[in-house]
């Protein structure tokens, strides 16, 4: 066992105000019912930055971008009667991405973390009687921040916020794509796409027999705050697995016990957060680490969100509370 303390705050227990940060999230509001593809800009407040994604409502009598089944695929909404879609990889094209922008309601703070999530579900075997299916499922669906909103038809590449590491394939399901993102500048506007490089994405073959050589993935509930509790990061699939196997217990008193699965192969950190994403207290865990405890006498009691990190990234935080003896 080998750590070392790097830094320890206090966490305020003072009442934090936060919102969504992202209007109309789960694309119930529109100024008009979609009735074909391509009608992003139908969904109050968002708008395309790149090629054409597609708007989906229950309100389409015509079926075409209807729910649950339209072009795309078959799927309820998971929030309401409203979800987005956009092409996350397309065979032979490097370049060609589709991803929708919205302005957030307020910019993001530099330095202030924030929670991110939405749900997400692959598209395929829907009723176009032209491009018939998608042949693939893909990963890569995220979450870029920006200054402004961003007019760009082509791969928008680098600085990805969130994205899922994973290759979306249940077309029965929503799974959600969450996590812990630290800004560096005061972004005011957000986009969903495939911001990866064309090597980067890993695909699946979904239906041999399609005509439509891409992957396509569904878009629903969409919440980006500085408050945990307006985007809980409890289900589905993060940026990457966390390789903690086990926690002593939870809750847990003076001693946080924690068994890794299998050996850090790389120098990491280990943070503790609170419900807004403050670090706490963090530890350096040397390579060759498999088990530790961690000694936090003077933490207040609460709720507490635990993270590793290493040069890979950041590893999906894993929500625990401490109860003082």
């Amino acid at each position: 066992m080998r750590f070392l303390i790097l830094s320890s705050m206090v966490c305020s227990s003072a009442s934090v105000q936060a919102q969504n940060f992202v209007p109309n999230g789960s694309f119930e509001e529109y100024t008009e019912c979609p009735d074909y593809q391509a009608q992003v800009e139908r969904a109050v407040g968002w708008t395309r930055n790149s090629a054409s994604p597609d708007y989906f409502n229950r309100c389409d009598i015509s079926g075409y971008v209807g729910v649950p089944l339209n072009l795309a695929g078959y799927q309820e909404a998971y929030d309401g009667d409203g979800y987005m879609g956009c092409i996350t990889y397309l065979d032979g094209a490097p370049t060609y991405r589709e991803c929708i922008q919205h302005a957030l309601s307020s910019p993001l703070m530099p330095g202030i973390p924030v929670f991110i999530s939405m749900m997400v579900s692959p598209g395929g075997f829907g009723n176009d009687p032209i491009q018939n299916s998608l042949k693939y499922a893909s990963n890569g669906i995220g979450v870029k921040f920006s200054m402004g909103p961003h007019p760009n038809y082509l791969y928008w590449p680098g600085n990805v916020a969130l994205y899922m590491t994973d290759i979306l394939s249940d077309t029965t399901t929503w799974v959600q794509l969450s996590g812990v993102y630290m800004p560096d500048s005061a972004y005011a506007y957000l986009s969903i796409g495939c911001f990866l490089p064309y090597d980067d994405i890993q695909t699946q073959v979904i239906d041999p027999s399609a005509v439509t050589l891409a992957a396509y993935s569904f878009i629903d509930n969409v919440c980006v705050s500085t408050n945990a509790k307006d985007c809980p990061l409890t289900i589905g699939i993060d940026e990457v697995r966390a390789p903690i196997r086990n926690l002593g217990s939870n809750p847990f008193g003076r001693e946080l016990y924690i068994r890794l699965d299998g050996e850090l192969t790389r120098i990491s950190y280990l943070v503790l957060m609170d419900e807004i994403g403050r670090t706490c207290q963090q530890v350096q865990l040397a390579d060759g680490t498999t088990d530790f405890t961690w000694f936090l006498p003077a933490l207040p009691s609460g709720s507490y969100f635990l993270q590793l990190r290493n040069f890979l990234g950041r590893y999906r935080p894993i929500h625990i509370v401490h109860i003082n003896p």
